[in-house]
């Protein structure tokens, strides 16, 4: 499972995704029992490769699909699953929501549509699109929608959770989310900006992590986080710690990221912690640390209880993790777990594919989404970990006079890189995929458009 970091943060804490007419959930929710995913009759996958994403909810789909269920996939990669599909559509990023829009205006007028979903779906539908409408219709209260990590790290996040959410309210389908790690425990424990513990409303809340970044603040608290590899604006967020006068830094390992750290302080690695994951359905699994810290390191809770101590903060009198448990319990009915979104925020200019600029497909691969996998060489060596490179198809690279070997420079606003250039069929036309979590890749910044030029 990917690492929340600040990847998704980035853009899923958008003003608009909490706004009056978009209501979160009380946190990421698969929308169903785990159980009942493998009794779907149809599952449309958004923005996931779910085969890596989650592994064990991707064993499920497969049985739905050995069951005899029909699978279906909106992608910026043509993944490779271990189950069939019934219909895949694989586009740009920016494309993604004017794929699913049009699948909802596949299946006709349905009751409380979203206010703006004409102008995602001007074009009328595909054929593949009316399918997949048509399966989703027809399986009901059976079907899935389900969006992964890239859509929630997708700049128009709450545009798909919106049409998803559509789709949910023409069929009866289920719908939800994969959280990232322990994302969900992180909502149900208040580590958003605009909720408290279990939901609470906390007003304005405060900055969210893009916020801190883009309007650098001259100190910052960095609590297991690497930024030029945790956060998808990598760039942004180097500058960022560059520039603050103050940057203490509490993590488990000896930094060599070059980023300044005034101050480094020895936390716990989760297998030295006690603690609590909820998982996609809100059932909290308690874990006891396996060993004592070593040297001088302590659980991170603890520090960060002595340094809210020591600032006269409220809320940090807790003595030990029973104290914080006994303040954090929630419903678990799944049918409580929803959300709801009255209008879809309308698209700005469109990516013509013209010209030679191309739109990044980006994620973090699988062992490079912490600093725990990072450093582990055995992972670093296997076909999970791909080549830093610059991947796209054939068509992609002809069209701009490259082929496959070639040294390219990859440029994103003042950014820029050199890369090898991979000839990858999976990658759509008018995209590159540049993979992030890398030292190569972290200068280039995150999502947009990237000018590829042979060196």
């Amino acid at each position: 499972m990917r690492s929340l970091g600040c990847h998704n943060v980035d853009h899923r804490l958008r003003q608009s995704d909490f706004s009056d007419d978009d209501i979160a959930p009380l946190f990421p929710a698969l929308g169903s029992s785990i159980e009942q995913l493998e009794q779907a009759k149809a599952i449309l996958l958004i923005g996931t490769n779910i085969r890596k994403d989650q592994p064990l909810l991707g064993l499920r789909v497969r049985k739905a699909h050995l069951r005899g269920a029909r699978i279906m996939a909106i992608n910026s990669m043509d993944y490779s699953f271990h189950f069939g599909l019934a219909g895949k559509a694989v586009v740009a990023p920016e494309q993604l929501p004017y794929v699913l829009a049009r699948v909802v205006a596949a299946m006709g007028d349905g009751s409380d549509p979203p206010q703006g979903l004409r102008a995602w779906a001007s074009d009328a539908p595909t054929q593949l699109e009316r399918e997949m409408a048509e399966y989703l219709k027809q399986a009901g209260e059976d079907a899935h929608i389900i969006l992964g990590l890239s859509a929630i790290a997708h700049p128009w996040f709450s545009v798909l959770r919106g049409l998803a959410q559509a789709i949910r309210a023409r069929t009866g389908a289920r719908f939800g989310v994969l959280p990232e790690a322990n994302s969900a425990g992180g909502w149900l424990a208040g580590c958003v900006p605009h909720r408290g513990p279990i939901g609470q409303d906390v007003g304005d809340g405060g900055m969210h992590a893009v916020d801190m970044l883009r309007d650098p603040r001259e100190a910052y608290l960095l609590v297991g986080v690497e930024p030029e590899y945790d956060c998808l604006e990598s760039r942004v967020a180097a500058d960022a710690m560059t520039s603050a006068e103050f940057v203490a830094r509490m993590t488990a390992f000896d930094i060599e990221d070059g980023l300044p750290g005034d101050v480094l302080l020895p936390i716990a690695p989760f297998s030295e912690t006690s603690g609590t994951y909820v998982n996609c359905e809100g059932r909290a699994q308690s874990a006891t640390a396996v060993v004592p810290p070593k040297g001088e390191a302590r659980p991170l809770w603890k520090v960060l209880r002595v340094i809210g101590n020591l600032l006269d903060q409220p809320g940090f009198e807790y003595m030990s993790l029973d104290d914080v448990r006994r303040e954090l319990t929630w419903d678990t009915d799944i049918s409580k777990l929803d959300s709801a979104t009255r209008r879809l925020n309308e698209p700005g200019t469109r990516a013509n594919g013209k010209g030679i600029d191309v739109e990044r497909v980006v994620d973090v691969p699988l062992y490079k989404i912490d600093p725990y996998v990072r450093r582990a060489p055995a992972l670093q060596a296997t076909r999970d970990t791909p080549v830093a490179a610059a991947y796209m198809n054939s068509e992609q690279a002809s069209k701009l006079a490259v082929v496959n070997g070639d040294r390219i420079h990859a440029h994103m606003g003042e950014s820029s890189i050199e890369l090898d250039l991979i000839v990858d069929e999976r990658v759509p036309t008018h995209s590159v995929y540049i993979p992030s979590g890398y030292q190569e890749t972290a200068s280039l910044g995150g999502v947009g458009m990237v000018r590829i030029v042979k060196v």
